[in-house]
């Protein structure tokens, strides 16, 4: 059988079970058992018996509903293959809003100091680090070991100079230049009512943002603007929150702007405190 002939199969058992992107996904489960590249899967190259036995296995964890990434491991952010597995939140395209508001910060402040709250696989700190135009000072911090873990991987593996830390948001850190944070913003009431991937796969450390999904936000909003650990602060937020968020904010004493993804949805929330540190 061939590699292609093995993904219609696959794109035909995941379509009946309701699963999207069917045909993408069938063929990222082929080529992860066979270990073959785009190229030969679409030349029409053969499928090994042992490659079709393993993909039996993978196909079977995909109908479990388990997440594609976790299944081969990786998923790409920002141009960049990261490591995961079930220890950490999956990256998300619009996540990547973060890391393009950190580099234009950081092109008009060269060698500062950049602090990744809530790091989990540490895809936002490493792309952050790996292209900065000019190199400074770079940190993640999780509570969670199985996260710090796979983020030094990641930042190992890219060659980015990330130092992790375990603790809770900022309690580890005294100062940085620029703090940003993609934390759980889901209301723990609506957990259950997710996805199955997301739901049953995805660490609920890392979902679960409290009775109103922005316990952790307001969280670190209040350490920044008590402590000042920060004078700048970029923070992802759920489809709705931004408004919310950003009048917590203005209480506390910060200058805010709300930035959209490419979706239209204010997504990123900015805050600055003019007195700094």
């Amino acid at each position: 059988m061939r590699l292609r002939e093995a993904g219609v199969a696959v794109r035909s058992r995941l379509e009946h079970a309701g699963i999207p992107d069917a045909a993408l996904e069938a063929e990222c489960l082929v080529r992860a058992a066979s270990g073959a590249t785009r190229e030969a899967y679409f030349a029409g190259a053969e499928a090994a018996p042992a490659a079709l036995l393993e993909l039996d296995k993978l196909v079977a964890r995909r109908l479990a509903r388990e997440p594609l990434a976790y299944i081969s491991g990786e998923r790409e952010f920002y141009g960049l293959t990261f490591g995961v597995n079930s220890a950490v939140l999956i990256p998300r395209p619009e996540t990547e809003l973060l890391v393009e508001l950190a580099l234009g910060y950081l092109e008009l402040t060269p060698g500062a100091t950049v602090v990744d709250a809530g790091t989990g696989s540490g895809c936002i700190a490493v792309s952050i680090e790996a292209n900065r135009s000019t190199k400074g000072r770079t940190a993640g911090t999780d509570i969670s070991a199985a996260a710090t873990a796979v983020a030094h991987a990641n930042a190992h593996r890219h060659g980015a100079d990330v130092t992790f830390v375990r603790g809770s948001l900022l309690a580890p850190i005294r100062h940085a230049d620029l703090v940003v944070a993609n934390l759980p913003y889901v209301p723990s009431d609506e957990v259950d009512a997710l996805e199955p991937e997301l739901r049953d796969w995805e660490p609920r450390l890392a979902l679960d943002g409290g009775a109103r999904g922005t316990t952790l936000i307001h969280e670190l909003i209040d350490d920044c603007a008590t402590r000042r650990v920060t004078s700048r602060l970029l923070l992802e937020v759920a489809y709705g929150q931004a408004d919310e968020v950003a009048a917590y904010a203005r209480e506390r004493g910060g200058e805010v702007t709300v930035h959209r993804d490419l979706a239209g949805i204010d997504r990123v929330v900015e805050v600055r405190w003019a007195s700094g540190l």
